[in-house]
């Protein structure tokens, strides 16, 4: 099966939502603190933190992670995943990894 590449212009606000599988029950996660980061896969610099919130913290059934501000990324291939980490112990598990594809804008931004 071919993984997915999402594709970004450069300066568009990065906005995933994340769907946690039906094989957790709700509210599995709370307690948990969640991370994400993108990286450049050929030297594994960290080109950001991604910016993570459960769209209900109640559930922790949906995670927002997002950018605003993509403007400093570069062009090119990234990838993220996402990191749980157990508060309680430090247990950690990570998604699968995903892949990015960042290229150029061709529409300058509006000015107010």
């Amino acid at each position: 099966m071919a993984q997915l590449i999402i594709t970004l212009k450069q300066g568009d606000s990065f906005d995933r939502l994340l769907t946690i599988p039906a094989s957790f029950e709700d509210g599995f996660f709370v307690g948990w603190s969640v991370s994400s980061q993108l990286v450049d896969p050929a030297t594994g610099a960290v080109i950001d933190s991604l910016d993570t919130e459960w769209a209900d913290p109640v559930t922790t059934r949906t995670l927002r992670i997002f950018k605003i501000d993509t403007t400093a990324w570069p062009q090119g291939s990234a990838e993220f995943d996402v990191q749980f980490t157990r508060d309680s112990d430090n247990y950690v598990v990570s998604t699968t990894t995903a892949k990015l594809k960042i290229t150029k804008d061709v529409t300058a931004p509006a000015t107010p």
